[in-house]
């Protein structure tokens, strides 16, 4: 009996010993940090613009007719004053040489009544209707001179063919364009930007355009941005290059704008936009500290950049370790443990 009360008070021993201790603490949750990136004094927004011609002329004859000869085609560069195509002049010149021989005769016979009338033969008004007679007349020989040298089509200026709309021995009106002339160097970027683009334009500090064939940077200027907006709240942005862009850009092609802005303070850092949060008008970060306890680090923002980050002017020095994910459901003073990077052999923890 004795021995049996022994093996009941061992018993309880040990279940009250192994209920000593036995709550167990909740896990710790696992965060992503980050570290500031210098901001270098500017911030860079990119944008898909599209290059256009800046001057497109539609050449055309001043006269119609039968085109006879078209001495350019496709592709071609020419030269201001070059001769493009002509017409058949067949007609153009029956009509001058009618106009002529009319105009040959009648000032032969007006000379004859300009004697006369030095001789008092014939009346004042007389002389003066001959005369004006013979001046109508030349007006009209003029006219068709004009229009005869018009069957000839120069290049109003230096540039590249970029098209032919019509072929030899087609009938053509006057006006109708025949070739589509791109003035050399005349090549612009057309580029819509977002609101906050327009209002910091005054801040700009670069313009560059970056194309995927060559990779290079081609520096722009501003030639023009509506002040008002579309019905996306868009403004069109018009961009000239600074230097003659090579032979690859050209029209109608799609290229990435990039717009550097001067932040005003060359000690800014950049974060990722989520791990700014504000309570009561005041941005501030979580920051995790040595012993891996989060504290609030008051911050002064600034811009927000196309790419997720936000500039923050101050409060930073650039060796925190901020909290990039959950850093809207995490509270200051809870212990956390960082996230470990993907292990080259592991990626997504699969094993």
């Amino acid at each position: 009996m004795k021995k049996m009360y022994f093996y009941v008070l061992a018993i309880l021993c040990m279940c009250g010993c192994s209920g000593v201790g036995s709550k167990q603490e909740a896990p710790l949750r696992t965060v992503e940090t980050v570290m500031p990136v210098p901001a270098d004094g500017q911030s860079v927004s990119v944008y898909a613009g599209r290059v256009k011609e800046n001057n497109l002329v539609q050449v055309a004859f001043k006269t119609g007719g039968q085109i006879s000869r078209i001495h350019v085609k496709q592709g071609d560069m020419v030269r201001k004053g070059q001769l493009l195509a002509e017409l058949d002049t067949a007609d153009y010149a029956l009509g001058v040489r009618a106009y002529q021989v009319q105009y040959d005769q009648l000032k032969e016979e007006v000379a004859r009544i300009r004697t006369l009338y030095e001789r008092n033969s014939v009346s004042r008004n007389d002389y003066e209707k001959a005369e004006a007679g013979l001046q109508q007349l030349e007006v009209a020989l003029q006219s068709n001179i004009n229009r005869m040298s018009y069957t000839r089509l120069y290049a109003p200026a230096d540039g590249e063919i970029t098209s032919v709309n019509a072929r030899e021995a087609e009938l053509i009106d006057a006006g109708m364009p025949l070739f589509a002339l791109l003035q050399n160097g005349e090549l612009q970027v057309l580029l819509d930007v977002p609101q906050k683009e327009y209002l910091s334009r005054h801040k700009v500090s670069r313009i560059v355009c970056r194309t995927n064939v060559s990779g290079e940077d081609l520096r722009m200027h501003v030639q023009s941005l509506t002040p008002k907006a579309d019905n996306n709240q868009l403004y069109k942005m018009l961009l000239a290059f600074a230097d003659k862009p090579g032979k690859h850009i050209t029209p109608g092609m799609n290229i990435d704008v990039l717009i550097a802005h001067q932040s005003g303070s060359a000690a800014a850092w950049l974060v990722p936009l989520r791990s700014v949060r504000e309570e009561q008008g005041q941005a501030y970060v979580l920051v995790m500290g040595a012993d891996s306890v989060l504290y609030q680090q008051p911050v002064q923002t600034g811009e927000v950049t196309s790419d997720g980050r936000i500039e923050v002017i101050e409060g930073l020095s650039g060796s925190e370790r901020i909290v990039r994910t959950g850093a809207r459901t995490l509270m200051a003073g809870e212990k956390v443990q960082p996230l470990q990077p993907n292990s080259p052999t592991n990626i997504g923890h699969q094993l």
